[in-house]
């Protein structure tokens, strides 16, 4: 049986049992649902990054925190991406992220720390809402955020 012959008697994405059209459409749908919710996102914070990066603005912010997130090996320019990334969302971070020309050591510092902390405001308002001590929790986030990558950063061979 050559490829053609298998491939004719496979039956489609949308013919395969437990898939019926409307899944597949439904499916499709949120999926470019959720593309349009993350581009609003990351494409306007890619150019503005982009742009920033043609200006001294960037370069003076990247000299402005290089100190702080040197400890962490980070450079200075993540900290757009750092701070987007605790005040807005995730999204907002790596939008800021993606036009740095990040190495593997740096982009996974860069993704535990926001794992960790991330949406800074937002949480900390329901965290509050529920009664319990937001500013004692966004500074535990913030302290192992730091201190994991700061590990990261030490073990992760160069």
């Amino acid at each position: 049986m050559n490829p053609t012959e298998m491939d004719a008697s496979r039956p489609s994405v949308i013919e395969q049992p437990g898939v019926s059209k409307d899944t597949f459409v439904r499916g499709c749908s949120k999926g470019l649902k959720t593309v349009w919710l993350m581009s609003k996102f990351m494409v306007p914070l890619i150019v503005l990054v982009t742009v920033l990066g043609k200006t001294p603005w960037l370069a003076m912010l990247g000299n402005a925190f290089a100190p702080i997130l040197g400890f962490i090996g980070l450079p200075g320019e993540a900290s757009v991406g750092i701070l987007l990334g605790l005040a807005v969302n995730l999204y907002a971070a790596i939008g800021a992220a993606a036009p740095l020309d990040l190495t593997v050591k740096q982009a996974t510092i860069f993704a535990f720390f926001l794992l960790i902390s991330h949406s800074l405001l937002i949480e900390g308002a329901i965290t509050k809402n529920f009664g319990a001590p937001a500013w004692k929790l966004t500074g535990l986030r913030l302290l192992t955020s730091f201190l994991f990558a700061f590990l990261l950063n030490v073990l992760w061979p160069n």
